[in-house]
């Protein structure tokens, strides 16, 4: 992302307008027109990530369309330098089986395969995350805060309309 002269990543704003802005992109096109429905669901499970010395947030875009394989995408987000996010993206996906026959799949998986044990891994992989900023990155940090040093991350952010 191109930034302005003089704004920063650093500042929670900034950095939720980016995000906001990342969502269109990613997910923006995903809709129905007709139904006028989205695809996706983003952000969802907004959470504040607690890091030494960067702000951090952790999030999911969840698929609106059933028996979809790729369902949920969870993410951690963590601004690195006055124009660096750093990104991580974990999809869970789950794909069509087939066993009784080569032409249609089984129905009902959900019922026999449970997906949760592998959402909660990536959970909490996501969440052992640890950010330290260089001596550098922690200077512009300092910077950037020193304009709006009661700014802090949002405790919450609702889904996205694309519609």
């Amino acid at each position: 992302a191109s930034l302005k002269q003089g704004t920063s990543f650093f500042h929670p704003r900034v950095f939720e307008s980016a995000l906001a802005d990342y969502f269109f992109y990613r997910f923006g096109d995903e809709i129905d027109r007709e139904a006028k429905t989205q695809d996706w669901l983003v952000p969802m499970d907004w959470s504040l990530m607690p890091q030494a010395n960067s702000s951090a947030v952790m999030f999911k875009a969840v698929r609106t369309l059933p028996n979809h394989p790729e369902r949920i995408i969870s993410y951690f987000l963590c601004p690195i330098d006055a124009d660096k996010i750093l990104l991580m993206e974990s999809t869970v996906a789950r794909f069509p089986v087939y066993i009784h026959s080569p032409a249609s799949p089984e129905k009902n998986i959900n019922d026999w395969v449970s997906d949760e044990p592998m959402l909660n891994f990536v959970d909490e992989l996501l969440r052992g995350i640890q950010v330290e900023l260089s001596p550098e990155a922690l200077a512009r940090q300092r910077q950037a805060l020193a304009q709006t040093p009661d700014a802090v991350l949002s405790e919450e952010f609702l889904p996205v309309k694309f519609i």
